[in-house]
């Protein structure tokens, strides 16, 4: 619409100064041919400044928008990164705890406690947690409890076969789960190694590229309020 009323002003802006060249040359005849070229630059002036008044008033209207949204953005993400800090700090406290009481004791039942801590902690940060992050985390806590139920089974059963085929699966797990900590040159499993579980829960807390974002979105937010 715009384009077609600067279009008709500039058409009655040529013709008008067509007309006031071709016409003959009286005054009066000259002025009144001119009239329209003259209301019709007028009327596009005011319609030049009419519009980009409104053009800034809107980019004004999305800036401010637009750092209301990165105050409400920054905001979520600062929180969201202080409850993974949280969890993480708590997991990896009760994994250390958990090493503790493998090397100390070897096998044992007591597995099922950290077991059963480990996955409180993920239920308290389950907003915060996300899918991936437990996924990587269930078998770890999985064979927590499947090492206390076979020390249980190899304590428990009177079958001294199916007692000592369970106190060697007791074993496999309990060597899986302590990894580089108990032999350094064996391989271990990443999935349930206590040190390889220590290093993913690390790199949950590793947000380099949304602290930056958010660092450069602020920054640039801050720039613009101070031209203003």
């Amino acid at each position: 619409m715009q384009m077609k009323i600067y279009f008709i002003l500039l058409a009655v802006f040529v013709l008008s100064l067509s007309l006031f060249s071709i016409l003959p040359g009286e005054k009066i005849i000259n002025n009144i041919a001119a009239t329209p070229a003259i209301g019709a630059l007028i009327v596009a002036i005011y319609t030049i400044l009419r519009d980009h008044s409104a053009h800034i008033k809107q980019l004004e209207i999305q800036q401010k928008q637009q750092n209301f949204s990165i105050g409400i953005s920054s905001h979520m993400a600062q929180k969201a990164f202080d409850r993974h800090l949280e969890f993480c700090e708590k997991y990896i406290a009760e994994v250390h705890k958990t090493s503790r009481t493998l090397l100390q004791e070897g096998p044992t039942e007591k597995a099922t406690i950290h077991g059963n801590n480990l996955f409180d902690l993920r239920i308290e940060y389950s907003t915060w947690v996300t899918d991936d992050i437990s996924n990587e985390l269930i078998e770890f806590e999985g064979e927590l409890y499947k090492l206390s139920a076979k020390v249980g089974l190899s304590e428990k059963t009177k079958d001294p076969v199916l007692a000592g085929k369970a106190n060697t699966e007791a074993e496999t797990i309990w060597e899986g789960l302590l990894g580089a900590l108990l032999d350094k040159d064996k391989p271990e499993n990443p999935n349930i190694a206590i040190e390889s579980i220590i290093n993913k829960i690390r790199k949950i807390i590793d947000v380099k590229d949304l602290v930056d974002l958010r660092s450069i979105s602020i920054k640039n937010a801050t720039l613009n309020i101070t031209k203003k």
